[in-house]
């Protein structure tokens, strides 16, 4: 199973899963009505245009045949949920935030 790095990616694997899990995903008109969200919605979150509200995320863990849970699809791998925060730049990759311009956290530190 490859690793899903993204909330766009861990539902497109849960689309993937009700499909044959293996090439073929469930179509998404398909999905979006077992779901219940308009197919628009899926197709945001997958192409990580939008994220998901904590009520879709329980819609999408709850049709899930994997049984992943909504940790899984909010947050991905165990490994990922429970990364150690020590500065900034780990919180916003955490919050997947770019990182601040180096230059300009020097300019910031020094005014």
């Amino acid at each position: 199973m490859p690793k899903a790095t993204t909330i766009g990616q861990r539902v497109y694997l849960v689309r993937l899963a009700c499909g044959d899990g293996i090439r073929k995903a469930m179509p998404m008109r398909e999905f979006a009505e077992v779901v219940g969200f308009h197919p628009s919605r899926i197709s945001d979150i997958e192409n990580n245009k939008s994220k998901p509200s904590l009520d879709e995320v329980e819609a999408l863990a709850h049709v899930d045949p994997l049984d992943r849970g909504r940790s899984w699809i909010a947050w991905g791998d165990e490994d990922e949920m429970f990364t150690e925060i020590t500065s900034g730049d780990d919180l916003r990759r955490a919050m997947d935030e770019p990182e601040a311009d180096p230059k300009k956290k020097g300019e910031e530190d020094a005014g």
